[in-house]
């Protein structure tokens, strides 16, 4: 999965960016959407990893 695929992914799932109107929210969400790919990054990875290796 690409990194744009992941963030429409999240977006589809919690909704649209509620940063649009707020500049200093907009930092903040972006971080955390960072931090949350990452994460989702990381889970997927770990999921696969044992599905690979219980197979």
């Amino acid at each position: 999965m690409s990194h744009r695929v992941c963030t429409n992914l999240f977006f589809t799932l919690h909704g649209p960016p509620y940063y649009s109107q707020h500049k200093n929210v907009h930092l903040i969400s972006d971080n955390n959407l960072y931090f949350y790919v990452l994460l989702m990054y990381f889970y997927v990875g770990t999921f696969y990893m044992r599905k690979v290796l219980l197979n």
